[in-house]
């Protein structure tokens, strides 16, 4: 017994190194720029693509929604998908976190939840100078996860196959 406790401790230590990526879409209560409360429950029934990155990441944000939405719309499937943008903001100091808000779009239209503990980055595991987009069904379960910068006609075919599946299901 002691032999296999010693075997398996360093699991334990080096797992949570790792991180873990959530087959479900994590239960959220997170304030957008505007300190509205967002939450889980917001978006049931629907297909969730969450659009994540850090400061570096950001600016590879739209340039992925907007070409992921022109083409839903095209198709007429967008009201079936719900985009959560979140901005990864884990390495801001607390004392900062003011001046960094008002960074952020002015725009009501453009929302974004406001993860000042990283729990989006940790869980689904962003990756750092990334834009970030995570594909949840309606069941909430995960579907993929892509981690872009410059468009890529490659990826941008394997995100709309991903979203067409959940369509016909």
């Amino acid at each position: 017994m002691k032999l296999l406790i010693l075997l398996l401790a360093p699991l334990f230590v080096v797992l949570p190194i790792y991180g873990y990526q959530s087959e479900n879409l994590i239960d959220f209560k997170i304030k957008d720029q505007f300190d509205k409360v967002h939450e889980k429950s917001d978006f049931s029934d629907k297909i969730v693509v969450i659009v994540g990155s850090d400061r570096e990441g950001s600016k590879y944000n739209d340039l992925w929604v907007k070409a992921i939405l022109d083409s839903l719309e095209k198709n007429n499937t967008g009201k079936h998908v719900s985009f959560i943008g979140v901005a990864d903001l884990s390495a801001v100091p607390f004392f900062m976190r003011g001046i960094v808000q008002g960074f952020f779009p002015s725009d009501t239209t453009k929302r974004i939840l406001m993860d000042w503990d990283g729990e989006f980055a940790e869980t689904y595991k962003f990756k750092e100078e990334h834009c970030n987009i995570a594909i949840f069904g309606k069941n909430e379960k995960f579907v993929s996860k892509y981690p872009v910068q410059k468009f890529e006609n490659k990826i941008f075919e394997q995100i709309l196959n991903d979203l067409r599946k959940l369509f016909s299901k």
